[in-house]
Parts: structure tokens; sequence; C-alpha cells
């Protein structure tokens, strides 16, 4: 708690933003309101400032806040173990609160153990045996609500500040943007949650409920339109801004969102503006998009190069947490072998060489000759070559934080995403041809016949070769409703481990072989809502089955 109250308190005097109580006041007690009467909005500085630290809420500036629960994401997927065992993990240990504000009965809800112990949440999220009392399901709830909280009241302060109109506008669709982006990753992991857009008090928010999820879409789609109206194309943002949100940037998730909520027309209307405009394309060498130096990609349309960007100078903790032990990695997300045989299949050598790294076999883009996985304390001695750093340069970050960079949208993403709405819409003749651009970068032939149920299918597994280790795996299992027939009893990655030949999974039983088998229809498919919320904001519900 204490870092990130350093870290933002030294943000805070660098622009004036807010008064030092009020900050830590939001960051110790959960989504509390920013009030605008605490905030200063008088220069352009002030207000820069204010949509700065709604982007310093996509990360944070610690492990623990929203980089975790993504791991969590990814681990409750056929893509990844959870990896590590080193612990003696119990997947469903005794927790009982130590926070005096909580009754007698909320404390048997919340966890309260020493930090190595509260990794057990990324356990149970892989293995479907989560509840709702963990820490890390609530930090990652309630940071996402800290981002809507700081971006609603950067918008009501920008709406009275005297600055120049044209600054006023893109500052406020930066915020929008932002907002939505944030709701965006609350609704695919809890599904309907409140919907705030103003500055509230706190009384407000212990009674407030969820909203429905297609009202959820509605804010998230509302924000991006609007977003996307006012802001600078990419080749219209000046230099120094670059790592902003763009218009390409907003309609790209506009698509996204549309294509969640099932609106494929307006999914592929979105997608085809940011594509014919041609801003951005494929790195011609998929390989260059795991380079830590390479921040500014035509294929990266929201992205956080945390080596060098100015908003968060703090790095990466990601390559550490899914790093080796043998290198002082947490050991997280170890590559199935599953996921191995998919690429090996379609005959994708080159996705398979970036994306998983095995043990004893170089590392491409590394000096390293050999690379030592761990097998005694990893699940598959595999692990995710787009979550590494060569060890060249690894000494643009802190002793924690490496300088990978965080992509939450690459243009590759969108062209997925327009040829599975272009298939919705019987554009099969749109849906073959972005396909097929995605595959020819991975020197891959496409059936150009391809039609019907095998055209979506084929996209669906396109979507997981190239975005496997980028937080989509799960959502788009969930959003398809494809989720039963990879796990549960009968489903294909729990019978791939039944009868499982691999020699390190099946050596290392410290980590279950049968994961996957505890899931169950229609709870799983959402997250819960945190305990420690529900115990304290009295409008809201359970999701089902929790």
């Amino acid at each position: 708690m204490k870092l990130v109250l350093r870290v933002l308190l030294f943000l805070l005097v660098v622009i004036g933003l807010v008064t030092c109580e009020k900050l830590e006041e939001n960051l110790l007690e959960g989504p509390i309101e920013l009030s605008t009467q605490e905030q200063r909005f008088l220069t352009e500085n002030d207000c820069d400032g204010a949509v700065r630290l709604c982007y310093n809420a996509l990360a944070f500036d610690d492990w623990w806040q929203v980089h975790f629960w993504r791991l969590c994401n990814d681990a409750a997927t056929d893509d990844a173990w959870v990896g590590d065992t080193v612990k003696n993990y119990d997947i469903n240990p005794p927790r009982i609160s130590n926070n005096p504000l909580d009754s007698n009965k909320a404390r048997n809800d919340t966890i309260a153990a020493p930090p190595f112990k509260r990794r057990v949440e990324i356990m149970q999220a892989g293995h479907y045996t989560l509840d709702t009392r963990g820490e890390r399901l609530r930090d990652f709830y309630q940071s996402n609500f800290k981002g809507i909280f700081l971006c609603n009241s950067a918008i009501s302060g920008l709406s009275t500040s005297k600055i120049a109109e044209n600054v006023k506008n893109r500052l406020t669709a930066e915020a929008k943007f932002l907002r939505g982006f944030y709701y965006f990753e609350l609704v695919k992991n809890f599904g309907g949650v409140p919907v705030i857009t103003s500055v509230v008090t706190t009384e407000y928010l212990d009674t407030m409920t969820r909203a429905s999820v297609s009202k959820v879409y509605r804010q998230i789609k509302q924000d991006m339109t609007e977003a996307a109206a006012v802001l600078p194309t990419l080749t219209e943002q000046n230099a120094k801004d670059r790592g902003r949100a763009t218009q390409g940037a907003a309609l790209a998730f506009l698509a996204k969102a549309e294509l969640y909520d099932g609106n494929w027309a307006a999914a592929l209307a979105a997608a085809k503006k940011v594509i014919e405009a041609g801003d951005y394309a494929l790195e011609p060498n998929f390989g260059e998009l795991w380079d830590p130096s390479n921040v500014n990609s035509r294929e990266f349309i929201f992205s956080i190069g945390t080596g060098v960007w100015a908003f968060n100078a703090f790095g990466n903790p990601i390559p550490l947490m899914c790093g080796t032990r043998a290198e002082k990695g947490w050991g997280y997300l170890c590559p199935t072998s599953n996921l191995e045989q998919h690429y090996l299949l379609d005959q994708d050598s080159v996705r398979l060489k970036w994306t998983i790294i095995k043990h004893q076999q170089p590392v491409p883009g590394d000096t390293t000759k050999r690379f030592n996985a761990r097998p005694d304390v990893s699940k598959s001695a595999r692990f995710s070559r787009k979550l590494y750093t060569p060890s060249q340069q690894r000494f643009g970050g802190s002793g924690t934080k490496l300088p990978n960079n965080l992509i939450f949208m690459r243009y590759a993403d969108l062209l997925l995403i327009a040829a599975e709405a272009a298939y919705h819409t019987n554009n099969t003749g749109i849906a073959v041809e972005y396909l097929g651009q995605v595959r020819q970068r991975a020197k891959l032939n496409l059936n150009t016949g391809l039609s019907g149920t095998e055209l979506l299918n084929a996209i669906y597994k396109e979507r997981r070769s190239e975005l496997a280790f980028e937080g989509h795996r799960l959502f788009d299992l969930r959003r398809t409703k494809r989720l039963d027939q990879v796990f549960g009893l009968n489903g294909a990655f729990v019978r791939h481990n039944q009868g499982g030949t691999d020699f390190y999974e099946t050596s290392n039983k410290r980590e279950k072989q049968d994961k996957g088998v505890k899931y169950t229809a229609n709870k799983h498919e959402l997250w819960p809502i945190p305990q420690d919320e529900l115990n304290r904001r009295r409008g809201l519900r359970q999701n089902p089955g929790y």
C-alpha cells in the first residue's frame, strides 16, 4: 500500500493535483470519489496532469493492483498452467480478516495472510475453485473503479476549466476513452457493474446497484464513440504524445465492444474505419513485436512502453512474475503441451518459436545459450517468450520490473475482430481476406475456399495462435460459449491431460493434472464480485453460483 502511495504522491507533487490526505483515503479505503473541489484545473499543465493520472491506472506502479489478476485470467485457460510449484498451494485455505471494520461474520470472508500465501488465488482461478474472498480479485475490481473515478473527476474538472478549447476537448476525449477501457475490463470479468459517470459521494457508493451488462456496454460504446470523434489519428498525433489514446484506439475498442455485445455489423464498421485509414499495419517480423525496444511499432494500436513512457516509468513486473525461478522469477504461466501441440498441428513454427520457450533450448532474440526452466519447480518446463525479457535488455527496468511493452490492442487482434464480424454478416470474402493477412505474416497458407462453420472455427483457432498470453483467450472462450468444450469432465483440455504423455507435465504433480475439471457451466462464465465489496456496498448482489 505504501509503495503505491509514495509513487502517486510523487506524481501529484509534480502536477499539483490532490491533497495528500484525500489521496490516501482513496488509495487505502477502496473506490471512493475524488472531489473536483480538491483538484486544480487552472492551467493546461493542471488539466493534463489530471488525465495523466487516469492513464496511470492502466498499470499503477506495482504487481498487485491489476497485473496479477490479468495473469489469473490467462491461468484459467488451456494455454497455461499456473506453473510455479515451489509452494505447497492449498486451493481453499482458511482465511480470517484482521480488518477492525469487519463484523465477526465478515471477517470470515476476507483474506489476511502473508503475501506469498495470497498468491493462492492464481491456483484457484486456474483450477476453477475460486471463491469470493481473494485480495487480488478485490484489488483488480477496486483498481479499475479507481481509474473510472479519476476519469470522472478529470472530465468534471475539465468542463469548467479555462484552457484552450481544443486542448480541453482532446483531454476530455482521452478521459472518456480510458473510462470506457476500465469499464470494459470490469464487464469482461464480472458482468454488470455499477455505472457511474460523475463525481459522487461516499454515501452513494455504499448504496449503488449493479447495472445490466447491456447498460455497461452502452456506456463503453458511448465513451469510445465520443472519444473517437475528437481524438487525433496516429498521423495527426504529436510525437511527444505517443502512447496516448488516438482515434484509431477508440475505434478499435469500439469494434471489440460491439463484437462482445454481438453487434456484428457495428463491429465490422468500426474495425474497417481503422483498417481502411491505413495508419496501422502488421509488424513484418512477428518476433519484433516482443522486442522491448520496439516501442512504436505500427502494429500497436494502444500500448504502454514501460521502459520509456513518461506516464508509467516504473517498468513492467509481468516478465519477473512469469520468469523462470532459475533467473529469480516467480515461475507463473507455464505454457501447456496442449498449446504447443496446437502450433505443431498447424505447422506454425514462427509463432511457436516466439510464444513458447522450452527447457534447455535456445531463446530466440537472446544471447543465452540454453534456457533453464527449473523443471523441478515448473509444471511444464516451458515459459512464454512473449513475456520474456532478453538478458541483454534487462538493465532498462528496476530491480523487480523490466522494460517490456504492455500491449492492450494490436492490429492483428483488430483484423481478427473484423474477420469474425464479417463472417457473422455474411461477408465471407472479407473474413477470408483479413484472416489471410494474419496467417501470411506467420508464413502460413489459408484455404481461401473456407466458409460456414469451418471459417468461423479457423478464425477462433487463429485468435488462439496469434494472441496467446496476451489476455484474450479466456474472454474469447467465454463470449463464444466454448468454455464447456475445453473444461469440465468432458472438456478437450481435461481429456488431453488425462491421457497426457508430456514428460515434464506428468512428472511434476504438485500442480494437479486435472486442471479445469472443476469448471461449472453457468457459473464460471464470470468471476465473483469480491466479498469485501458486498460487505461494504449494500446494493450489490453476487454472481450466480458463488
